[in-house]
C-alpha cells in the first residue's frame, strides 16, 4: 500500500493549510547494516531487489509500528535512516516527551533480539542508533504556481538537535538533546494516559498525484535494481517559506525540462538539501547527461532567480535498489544505492554555486559536457581515494571528443557515405540530398558518421560540419538547433547578454562582406541576425526580434534566418548537417529541415540522419521537401566469432583471444550489437570477471621468409552465470521496457523469470498469482509482439549457442 504521505501533512492540505509550526519532540532513527545486504543483492541480479525489499519492510514495519503507537509520524525516510516528529498540546510536552523516548527503546529492544536477518543467502546483522530532541518544528507543503507539483517539509532546532543526537549516540543507544533532558528531568509517567495512535492514511490517488510523479505512482509497490543518476543539491540562505518554496519550483522545472525526478526536501545534519533521480522510477537514455543538464541550468538560470541563496550540487551513478522504503504503515518510493551516498559526499565537497561528479557521470557525459579534474577526495565508506570533475560548459559539436576505441565492421557503409557527401567537392557542387542512417542503439550509427568526419578532415578539403543533437528529454522547439549555434558562435548558457551580443556580432562581420555570398543572402543575415540570437536566449532593444510580436512571424523568421546563415557558409565551403537522433527531432527543428531542403538545387549541402525505428519496427517519418532524395542505410548487427574477438584484442591487446565459453557468453549478450560487444568486453575485465586461461602461448610463424614470434593470451571468464548488465547497456534496455504500458511492462517482467522461453499457460498463472494485470493473457500478449518484446516461439531466432 502506498502510504507515501504523513497523516500529518495529508490533513494539513486537506484545510488548505500551507506552512505553520508546532512544538513537539523529533525521533531520528538511523539503521546500519544495509550495505552488505545491499552488496550482496546486487550480485543476485534482479532476484535481490525481491529480497532488498523483503528486509527493508522486515527491519522497518516494527518500527513505523512503534512510531504510531505512541502518537508520532514519520516526516521522511532518508535511505536507511527516518525521521519521526511526536506533536504535542498546550500542557502535555513531557508526556509527549517521554512516549517519544519509550519508542526509541521499543525500536533498540527489538534490534536487540532481531538484529540478524537469517536468510538461504546468508546472516546479515543490523545495528540502529537513536537521538531525539523536543522543541519548535517549523513544517510546510510548498507548491508550483499551478498547484500540480508539491512536497512537503519540517526542520527547525528540534529536527536538527535530534540528528546531532543522534550522531554521539553508540550502536544500539539512545542519545537525548539538551532541551528533551530539560523536559524529563523529575516526570514520571502517569498510569492510564490516554494515546491516539497515529493512523496510516489511507492512500488518495489525487492526493499521491500532486504530491508525487506519475511514474512514482505508477510503479506501485514494484522493487527493482536499476541504473540510477543520483543529485544532491545543498541550499544555503533559504530562510523563510517563501524562499524554500521559490527554491522548489526552480528544481520542478529544470528537472522537468531535464528529465529528472525530485525525491525530497529535507532538513537535517547536512541543512536544506534536495534529493533528485534520473533514470529511476522511468529509464532515460543518457541520464548522466541530462544530470549534468540539470545541474548547469538550474546554476546558470535558476539561481540568479533565487538571490542570496547558494547551492552546491554532487552527481553519481551506478546500480541502486529502487522501490518502496518503509513499513505497511508509512512508507516511501525511494533508492537506496552507494551512488546516493556518494552524491551527497560529492555535494559536500563542492564549492558554492559548483558542481562535482564523479568518473561514473563524467565518463558517458563528456560526449556532451566539457570537464575539469578538481582532484581526488577522500569519502567516508570508500577505501580508495575518489577523482571528482567539475562541469564547465556544453560541448557543441563532436570536434575534441574522440572515440577511444576502434570503429569495426561497418567499412561498406562508411565507402557508402564517402560516395554520398563526394558531389560537394566535385567541380559542380550540388545538393546531395539525405542520407539517413537507422539502427537500434548501439548499432554504430553516430560513430559511423565521427568516421566519416575524421576521413573528410584527413583529406584536408575545407567544409563546414553543423552538428544538431536531437534529445528524447530536450524535445521543446529548436533545441537540436539551439545545440549547434552555440557551438557556432562559441557563447554559453550562462553567458551575460551584452557579451553573447557581441560574440554573434563578430561571427556575422565574418560574412557581411564575403563577395562569394550572394548580395540578397547577406542582407537577409543582417536582418535576420535577432532571430537566430533568440534562439541561444540573446535579446536586445529595438532588434527586429523585438519589435515583432506574432508568434507565428517570429517562427518563419526564425526559419529563414538559419536556412540563409547555413546557405552563406555553403557559399564558402560546402556543408554537412549531421542531425542525430531525428526519432527525437521537435516540430520547430522539422519545419526547418523542410525550408532548408527546398530550392537549394545547386548548393553543396549534404545532410546525414541517425534514427532508430520506431517501437513497433517503422521507420519513423522525416517531413522534407518533396523532391528531396532521401536514401536509408539499415545498419544490422554484426556477428560472428572473428568480430568478437577483433573487439577483444581492439580493447585488451593485440595478443588477447577470447576462449570458446567467453566467446559464447559475450555473443549471447551482446547478440551482434557493437556497443554492446565492447562494453560488456570492458565490464568483463573491469570486474576481474576475465581472467587468463593458463600461460601465454608462444607460435613462431614464418613472414616474408623472416621467422616471427607471435604470442597468445587466451582469457576465460570465472562464471559463466551471465551477471547483470554494465549500466551503459542496462539503461538502454530499461528504458525500452518502462516505455511500455503499466500491465505490459508487468507482463514482461514475468516473463523474464521464466527464462528465454516459457509456456504461456505458465505466464498466465503467475500474473494470476500476482494480481498485476486485468486484461487477458491473450490481449497482452498480442500488445507485447506488436511492440516486439515478446514473440511466439516458432518466430523466434534460434538460440547463440544452436548452429
Amino acid at each position: 500500500m502506498q502510504n507515501f504521505i504523513p497523516e500529518f501533512v495529508e490533513a494539513r492540505s486537506r484545510s488548505g493549510e500551507h506552512s505553520g509550526s508546532l512544538k513537539g519532540t523529533v525521533l531520528f532513527v538511523d539503521v546500519s547494516g544495509f550495505t552488505a545486504l545491499t552488496e550482496y543483492a546486487f550480485k543476485m541480479g534482479d532476484a535481490g531487489a525481491e529480497v532488498m525489499s523483503r528486509e527493508l519492510t522486515r527491519v522497518f514495519d516494527p518500527m513505523v509500528e512503534s512510531v504510531h503507537k505512541a502518537g508520532g509520524f514519520i516526516a521522511n525516510f532518508a535511505g536507511d535512516a527516518f525521521t519521526a516528529v511526536f506533536p504535542e498540546g498546550k500542557s502535555d510536552g513531557a508526556a509527549v516527551a517521554s512516549r517519544a523516548v519509550g519508542a526509541a527503546h521499543e525500536i533498540t529492544a527489538y534490534f536487540r533480539q532481531k538484529a540478524t536477518s537469517k536468510t538461504r543467502h546468508g546472516d546479515f546483522r543490523f545495528s540502529v542508533k537513536c537521538g531525539l530532541e523536543r522543541g519548535k518544528i517549523e513544517w510546510g507543503t510548498p507548491a508550483t504556481e499551478d498547484g500540480k507539483a508539491r512536497t512537503w517539509y519540517f526542520r527547525g532546532k528540534a529536527i536538527d538537535g535530534a540528528a546531532d543526537a543522534e550522531h554521539e549516540a553508540a550502536k544500539g543507544k539512545i542519545e537525548l538533546g539538551p532541551e528533551i533532558k530539560k523536559t524529563l528531568e523529575g516526570y514520571k509517567a502517569k498510569g492510564g494516559e490516554a494515546v491516539t495512535p497515529s493512523r496510516a492514511a489511507a492512500p488518495d490517488k489525487a492526493l499521491l498525484d500532486s504530491f508525487f510523479a506519475t511514474e512514482v505512482v505508477e510503479a506501485g509497490e514494484r522493487a527493482e535494481l536499476r541504473h540510477v543518476v543520483s543529485c544532491f543539491l545543498h541550499f544555503e540562505g533559504a530562510r523563510t517559506h517563501e524562499q524554500i518554496e521559490a527554491v522548489f519550483r526552480e528544481l520542478v522545472e529544470q528537472l522537468r525540462k531535464h528529465g529528472g525526478n525530485l525525491n525530497k526536501l529535507l532538513f537535517g545534519d547536512k541543512g536544506f538539501t534536495a534529493l533528485a533521480f534520473f533514470g529511476a522510477p522511468r529509464a532515460t537514455e543518457n541520464a548522466e547527461s541530462n544530470a549534468v543538464g540539470f545541474a548547469q541550468a538550474f546554476r546558470n538560470a535558476s539561481l540568479p532567480k533565487l538571490g542570496a541563496i547558494k547551492c552546491r550540487i554532487g552527481i553519481d551513478a551506478g546500480l541502486c535498489y529502487a522501490g518502496i522504503v518503509g513499513g505497511a504503515a508509512r512508507n516511501e518510493w525511494s533508492c537506496i544505492g552507494d551512488a546516493v551516498n556518494t552524491s551527497a559526499r560529492l555535494m559536500q565537497a563542492a564549492e558554492r554555486n559548483a558542481s562535482l561528479v564523479s568518473a561514473r557521470v563524467k565518463t558517458p557525459a563528456e560526449k556532451n559536457w566539457e570537464f575539469t579534474s578538481r582532484g581526488t577526495f577522500e569519502f567516508k565508506g570508500k577505501a580508495q581515494k575518489e577523482e571528482a570533475f567539475e562541469p564547465k560548459g556544453k560541448r557543441g559539436s563532436m570536434r575534441g571528443f574522440v572515440y577511444r576505441n576502434p570503429m569495426l565492421g561497418r567499412d561498406k557503409e562508411l565507402a557508402q557515405l564517402t560516395a554520398f557527401v563526394e558531389p560537394l567537392f566535385s567541380s559542380e557542387p550540388r545538393f546531395a540530398g539525405i542520407t539517413r542512417l537507422l539502427g537500434e542503439p548501439g548499432l554504430g550509427k553516430t560513430r559511423l558518421v565521427a568516421a566519416l568526419r575524421a576521413s573528410l578532415e584527413e583529406k584536408g578539403r575545407p567544409f563546414h560540419w553543423l552538428n544538431l543533437p536531437c534529445d528524447g528529454v530536450h524535445r521543446s522547439g529548436w533545441n537540436a538547433v539551439s545545440t549547434w549555434l552555440r557551438s557556432f558562435f562559441l557563447v554559453t548558457e550562462g553567458m551575460p547578454q551584452p557579451e553573447k551580443k557581441a560574440a554573434i556580432e563578430r561571427r556575422y562581420a565574418e560574412y557581411a562582406d564575403d563577395t562569394r555570398i550572394p548580395e540578397y543572402t547577406r542582407s537577409e543575415l543582417k536582418r535576420t541576425m535577432s532571430f537566430a540570437a533568440d534562439l541561444v536566449d540573446c535579446h536586445w532593444d529595438d532588434s527586429p526580434f523585438a519589435k515583432l510580436d506574432d508568434p507565428k512571424l517570429r517562427h518563419e523568421n526564425r526559419i529563414i534566418a538559419i536556412k540563409e546563415l547555413v546557405r552563406a557558409l555553403g557559399h564558402v565551403a560546402p556543408v554537412i548537417i549531421e542531425i542525430e537522433d531525428t526519432h527525437w527531432l521537435d516540430a520547430s527543428t522539422a519545419a526547418w529541415l523542410t525550408a532548408m531542403t527546398r530550392n537549394v538545387a545547386k548548393l553543396p549541402l549534404a545532410i546525414v540522419a541517425t534514427s532508430r525505428f520506431a517501437d513497433d519496427g517503422s521507420k519513423p517519418a522525416l517531413e522534407i521537401a518533396q523532391d528531396t532524395s532521401l536514401q536509408d542505410v539499415e545498419l544490422q548487427p554484426i556477428t560472428g566469432d572473428d568480430f568478437t574477438q577483433s573487439m577483444a584484442r581492439a580493447l585488451l591487446g593485440a595478443d588477447v583471444e577470447l576462449d570458446t565459453e567467453a566467446l559464447r557468453l559475450v555473443a549471447g549478450k551482446a547478440k551482434g550489437n557493437p556497443f554492446f560487444t565492447e562494453q560488456l568486453i570492458l565490464h568483463l575485465n573491469e570486474t576481474g570477471e576475465l581472467v587468463p586461461a593458463g600461460t601465454k602461448e608462444h607460435t613462431e610463424i614464418i613472414k616474408s621468409g623472416e621467422t616471427a614470434v607471435r604470442t597468445r593470451q587466451r582469457m576465460k571468464v570465472k562464471s559463466t552465470d551471465t551477471a547483470r548488465l554494465p549500466g551503459s547497456l542496462s539503461s538502454l534496455v530499461t528504458a525500452r521496457i518502462d516505455r511500455l504500458a503499466p500491465e505490459v511492462r508487468e507482463t514482461v517482467k514475468h516473463a523474464s523469470i521464466l527464462g528465454v522461453r516459457f509456456l504461456s499457460r505458465v505466464l498466465g498463472e503467475l500474473l494470476k498469482r500476482s494480481g498485476a494485470v486485468t486484461r487477458s493473457l491473450d490481449e497482452i500478449l498480442l500488445e507485447t509482439q506488436r511492440e516486439g518484446v515478446l514473440v511466439p516461439a516458432d518466430e523466434a531466432p534460434a538460440s547463440p549457442d544452436k548452429k
